[in-house]
């Protein structure tokens, strides 16, 4: 959430996508949707979640 991407980064983008897997809708809440959508973007998640299964 600051300048420096750490472990708790990690955690709470694995909750942003937790309610995408139970259909629970943060929409709602822009910055966080935000926040996940640039995570999500970063190539080593995108790595790390195709090497698990998680992105086709």
């Amino acid at each position: 959430m600051g300048s420096t991407f750490t472990v708790a980064d990690c955690y709470l983008y694995v909750m942003a996508f937790w309610t995408r897997r139970l259909n629970i809708d943060v929409t709602e809440f822009t910055n966080f949707t935000a926040y996940a959508a640039r995570v999500e973007a970063r190539p080593s998640v995108q790595a790390a979640m195709k090497h698990e299964g998680l992105l086709t």
